[in-house]
């Protein structure tokens, strides 16, 4: 990997790169301005593996389960001290396991997510 002068400005691919990641981050301000990136990682990997339960996503986020629930709990209906939640995602209750809950994007969260794949889609016109 070629080490690159600090002060040279990216190439126009990587520039358009870091303006859709800037826009992607702003897509979520928009929701709540000072919204952590655990938050954000939290909502993508239920949008990426719907339907799992805290302890996996636990996994997947690199934290423990208390953490995980935490972070699924503010990206929910209500938050963990009963405040507004974002509702980007909502849980399921599993059928065979009364303990489990299971996690899923709301069509919050779709309309969200939809916004997300278009701007990493869009081509750049600057």
């Amino acid at each position: 990997m070629a080490i690159r002068d600090r002060f040279a400005p990216p190439s126009a691919d990587d520039a358009a790169t870091l303006r859709r990641l800037v826009a992607l981050i702003d897509a979520f301000r928009q929701i709540e301005p000072s919204m952590p990136t655990s938050y954000i990682a939290g909502f993508l990997a239920v949008a990426t593996e719907p339907g799992m339960g805290a302890t996996f996503y636990a996994r997947k986020l690199g934290v423990i389960v208390p953490v995980a629930s935490r972070i699924l709990l503010e990206m929910g209906k209500k938050t963990r001290t009963g405040g507004p939640g974002h509702e980007l995602v909502d849980s399921v209750q599993a059928t065979d396991d009364l303990r489990q809950w299971n996690f899923y994007v709301t069509p919050r969260g779709r309309k969200l997510l939809d916004r997300c794949i278009a701007l990493m889609n869009q081509k750049d016109t600057s």
